[in-house]
């Protein structure tokens, strides 16, 4: 309620304008330094002393109140330090994305291979036709991903490559 008035802030700054303070909102009227003194030494314990102490004691409170509103509206500052300390951060984000990218290629890798291993040892031609039927549905989800992340030189990077060739046409996918 008290925020943001500039003439009561002017007017708790100094005594003599305190006297001189009159708002018909707050329902106070001009008067006297004198009045004030003589008012409060009657009415407070502590006197005009006491008053004052209060008076004070109010514009701190209402200029730090003014002075934390200002603070959370103002953004924090974005300094080179900030900038550097940020791009780090992306960069061990995306680092720790390639490698989850790089665990689930090697298992979908070693998944597919397995499975083709036991469709082909079971002696029954059905189990290898469910196979190659899942395989191809599985071949077919990896299609959305737009980069495969292996190791050189792998066998999972020659089954990604052979992989881009077949769901590409050869093309490149990227």
């Amino acid at each position: 309620m008290y925020l943001h008035d500039p003439d009561l802030l002017a007017a708790l700054s100094r005594q003599e304008r305190l006297g001189a303070f009159e708002s018909k909102k707050y329902g106070v009227r001009r008067t006297s330094r004198s009045s004030i003194e003589r008012v409060c030494n009657r009415l407070l314990s502590g006197g005009y002393p006491a008053f004052d102490a209060l008076r004070r004691r109010a514009l701190e409170k209402i200029t730090d109140a003014c002075a934390a509103i200002e603070n959370q509206h103002i953004g924090r500052k974005r300094t080179r330090e900030d900038f550097r300390a940020s791009a780090a951060e992306m960069k061990n984000t995306a680092n720790r994305r390639l490698m989850d990218c790089f665990h689930l290629t090697s298992a979908v890798h070693k998944c597919l291979s397995v499975g083709r291993k036991v469709a082909e040892m079971d002696d029954r031609k059905l189990a290898v036709e469910l196979w190659k039927r899942e395989e191809k549905v599985i071949l077919a989800m990896l299609t959305l991903a737009k980069e495969l992340v292996v190791r050189e030189a792998s066998e999972e990077e020659k089954w990604a490559r052979a992989l881009r060739g077949i769901v590409c046409g050869g093309n490149n996918c990227s």
